[in-house]
């Protein structure tokens, strides 16, 4: 009797060429995922100080044109509404 031979599995080399190779797209994807994030972040702190610059200028003109009261004019009298 001659003893069994052993198995053999020509899918799973070629399962694990294919992984190999979906893996390697995978880290180019990575990394270009990650510099588009690191781009978007910059651009996100650039805008947060734009805004927090331009913020009191904006308070001051809701302020002021809060302060505006109604008026209205008949003939020689102004009288305040609201």
């Amino acid at each position: 009797m001659t003893p069994p031979r052993p198995p053999c599995h020509p899918q799973i080399s070629e399962s694990t060429t294919v992984a190999e190779k979906e893996k390697q797209k995978v880290a180019v994807i990575v990394d270009s995922v990650t510099k588009k994030a690191g781009e978007i972040a910059t651009v996100k702190d650039d805008a947060e100080r734009d805004l927090a610059a331009a913020k009191p200028a904006l308070d001051a003109a809701l302020n002021a044109l809060n302060s505006i009261s109604p008026k209205v004019r008949c003939g020689g009298t102004v009288w305040e509404v609201g």
